[in-house]
């Protein structure tokens, strides 16, 4: 078994750990922190996904923490079904907190944009960014985990309004970042000569291809290509708690 397979099969064993202490005596309510990875299956591409769709499709899902993601969501599901309280938070990319911007320097897009500062050049494609801050992120959480579950409810902490990378790139090269929007090729080609780069060691996540039809990770999140989840209901029960998304224009100068 390789190493990424143990992984995977410590986090599935984890979530089968925490239900069966959930009921050992009297049922204790179970909150999931699953992720976007979830909707990654090739039947949701360019599909708008509701909190009440039942994502059973697994086919597609190609990477292994994608994976232990989906498989820990349908065990926390079927013992909702059975009787357990639960309920499922689903993530996008975690960003830096909205009003500090600090941000975990080991996350994705925070050694993204690190390695395209130094660079001097940025991927030209259209990855579509769906990012929140922590703060939503923990605030939602705090906001709901306290409320009593409903049966097997989900709840999307996807932005609003999602953006390309582009849009990002773009917000801070017109406040003086000294970068250029490249092709892919390109970009690839100059960070395999920066060996030093916070992206040369995870450099295979920007080019490997997977499936059938050969999309890389950044294709396969390009808009018009991932799945669209929507998050309408979500949005209207934390706004009832006062909980409400930072729009992107509020993000962009903490970062």
């Amino acid at each position: 078994m390789c190493i990424r397979d143990r992984l995977a099969a410590a986090n599935v064993g984890g979530t089968r750990t925490v239900l069966e202490l959930a009921t050992l005596r009297r049922p204790l309510p179970v909150e999931l922190i699953s992720s976007v990875a979830v909707y990654e299956a090739t039947a949701y591409r360019d599909r708008e996904l509701l909190e009440t769709d039942d994502l059973a499709e697994w086919r597609g899902i190609h990477i292994g923490y994608s994976q232990t993601k989906w498989v820990s969501e349908r065990l926390v599901l079927a013992a909702g079904r059975a009787g357990l309280p639960v309920r499922t938070y689903r993530p996008p990319l975690i960003a830096g907190h909205s009003r500090s911007g600090l941000w975990h320097q080991d996350d994705l897009l925070h050694r993204l944009l690190r390695g395209c500062l130094e660079l001097g050049q940025a991927p030209d494609i259209e990855w579509e960014l769906d990012l929140v801050p922590v703060d939503y992120v923990a605030d939602a959480v705090t906001a709901m985990a306290w409320q009593p579950p409903e049966a097997g409810r989900c709840l999307h902490l996807h932005h609003p309004e999602p953006l390309l990378l582009a849009d990002v790139l773009g917000g801070l090269i017109n406040r003086g970042a000294p970068l250029e929007l490249v092709p892919m090729a390109r970009w690839l080609e100059a960070l395999e000569g920066q060996p030093g780069n916070p992206l040369h060691p995870i450099r295979a996540f920007f080019s490997r291809r997977w499936g059938e039809d050969q999309l890389t990770y950044p294709e396969l999140n390009r808009a018009g290509v991932r799945a669209r989840p929507a998050s309408a209901l979500t949005v209207a029960a934390l706004a009832e708690r006062g909980v409400v998304c930072p729009r992107f224009e509020q993000l962009i100068d903490p970062y």
